[in-house]
């Protein structure tokens, strides 16, 4: 029974209490900004099957992620719970909260079959892939991005789809080519950075950006970092349409939700240099379309503020499967059809470690940064401007008792000694009206103390409460290469609960 559950092939009784139940695929595509997606050029869009899917269902325009980086992020989206702060050592990874259930186990209690397509990614590293029948992983980072190797997962996933199914099944594809400059294996008409010398190793944003600046201007060099990726979401946008052929040729597409989405974005000069890890809204705001072939909601367009903890009790919904009772998110209100379909706007919780956090309440948002852990030079924060407000003067000045405060220490600490804490005079606050500054460029913390403290309160306690639940989670143990993975790719400074960065690592 069990080899049959894990091919996806069920007996005949089975398969007679599924039949209703609808496939479904969710795809993650990592790193792709809200305001890069349906860019005209000339009166064409860069993402035109993106814009023909949206079409057939409901699109997000304020869908909010819950973390900068990508390892809180996919835990989101397949538990539907709020990240909890990752903490790693050289043996072992904690990333889950007690007692959490992600998608593929609960819908495998319910006779889904689940398979997970991996591009070059740190989701088997972060144990993201247990609960999955069948796990496709991708090749390690490219050394060349001219290379054909590391192709993404697309037509792996183009095959399953065309395969044989005989049971619902739950797919998810974590894309991640667009995390830096990508050329898959030819440069795009009009690209700015066709220039050899810019490829000769697999280069981040910032070194492309470094190179560009011996060549242009920076407003010349931005503008060519910009227009590239934007054709690069074009170039993942055919694979996109090449899903979304196969799902129609195999019949598929009247029985499967679709979901399209990303972790996160990416801050392009906004207030870094070209990089994530930020909670900004150039990271933290993401595209989100869903479509239920069998409800009458097409072309739909919903304002509402959403988030992607939303999306897993959307799709057990979809399922007709019970929401698991310690998920944070509640479904989309994509089944009626109508503006609002009785979905209720909440706060937004999002954090890339536990001395980064920001809480989005209505217009406003507050965002708490360790000046010493959580700074790089490519994320500067102005602690000597006027406008700079500390965690400790807003305690004080607001008269805030009985306030929990977060865990900051300023480095890792060596082998055998103890990490300082920071100082809660180091720990700054910004506070940006949304609606009047879309851009988060002007921090009014200090124009509006009372508004700071009446958000301070329920972040500092969300964050209390999901360190908690993170203490005697899941422990996965960890092999050197996987370690090294996570460094290579510079998210090892987040999962150790600090943004310090790694000698000799790339941006994550």
């Amino acid at each position: 029974m069990t080899a049959l559950l894990a091919s996806g092939v069920r007996p005949a009784a089975v398969v007679s209490k599924l039949q209703g139940r609808p496939n479904i695929l969710l795809i993650d595509v990592d790193t792709w900004s809200w305001d890069h997606v349906s860019v005209q050029n000339n009166g064409v869009s860069n993402t035109p099957n993106f814009d023909a899917i949206a079409a057939r269902g409901v699109k997000f325009t304020r869908a909010f992620a819950h973390s900068g980086w990508t390892g809180p992020s996919i835990h989101v989206l397949l538990t539907g719970q709020l990240p909890v702060p990752t903490a790693g050592t050289e043996a072992s990874v904690q990333w889950r909260a007690k007692g959490a259930r992600d998608i593929p186990e609960i819908l495998g209690y319910y006779g889904y079959h689940s398979e997970v397509f991996w591009g070059v990614t740190i989701g088997n590293e972060m144990g993201n892939a247990k609960h999955f029948d069948r796990a496709w992983q991708g090749p390690p980072p490219r050394p060349n991005p001219l290379s054909t190797d590391g192709e993404p997962p697309t037509y792996q996933v183009v095959d399953f789809l065309k395969s044989t199914h005989n049971a619902p099944f739950f797919a998810y594809v974590h894309e991640v080519d667009l995390d830096r400059p990508r050329v898959f294996t030819e440069f795009p008409e009009g690209d700015p950075l066709a220039i050899a010398s810019l490829w000769q190793q697999n280069n981040s944003y910032r070194q492309v950006y470094s190179l560009l600046m011996q060549m242009m201007s920076p407003e010349a060099a931005q503008a060519a970092i910009k227009t590239h990726y934007d054709l690069m979401v074009s170039k993942y946008d055919t694979r996109l349409g090449a899903m979304m052929t196969a799902l129609k040729e195999a019949g598929l597409e009247d029985n499967t939700v679709v979901v399209i989405t990303s972790d996160h974005g990416n801050d392009f000069f906004e207030h870094a240099v070209a990089d994530h890890g930020l909670l900004y809204d150039s990271t933290i705001r993401v595209p989100l379309l869903v479509v239920d072939p069998r409800r009458s909601n097409p072309g739909t367009t919903i304002d509402t503020v959403v988030q992607t903890v939303d999306i897993a009790p959307t799709l057990l919904a979809a399922a007709d499967v019970p929401v698991d009772i310690l998920m944070a998110g509640r479904p989309l209100p994509t089944l009626a059809g109508e503006a609002d379909g009785g979905y209720v706007a909440r706060p937004v919780f999002s954090l890339s470690d536990t001395c980064h956090i920001s809480w989005r309440d209505g217009d406003y948002k507050l965002i708490l940064r360790d000046s010493l852990a959580g700074t790089r030079d490519w994320y500067p924060l102005d602690t000597t401007s006027s406008r700079a407000v500390s965690l400790a003067s807003v305690i004080a000045t607001q008269s805030l008792t009985d306030l929990p405060t977060p865990d900051c220490t300023t480095v890792t600490p060596a082998p055998g000694q103890t990490a300082a804490p920071t100082p809660l005079e180091l720990v700054y606050l910004e506070l940006y009206d949304t609606k009047s500054d879309p851009g988060e460029l002007t921090n009014i913390a200090v124009e509006q103390p009372e508004t700071v403290a009446r958000l301070l309160k329920p972040l500092l306690e969300t964050l209390e409460q999901r360190v908690a639940a993170g203490k005697g989670g899941v422990q996965e143990a960890m092999t050197p290469e996987q370690v090294a993975r996570l460094k290579e790719q510079g998210y090892w400074g987040f999962v150790k609960g600090t943004a310090a960065p790694v000698e000799g690592a790339t941006e994550p």
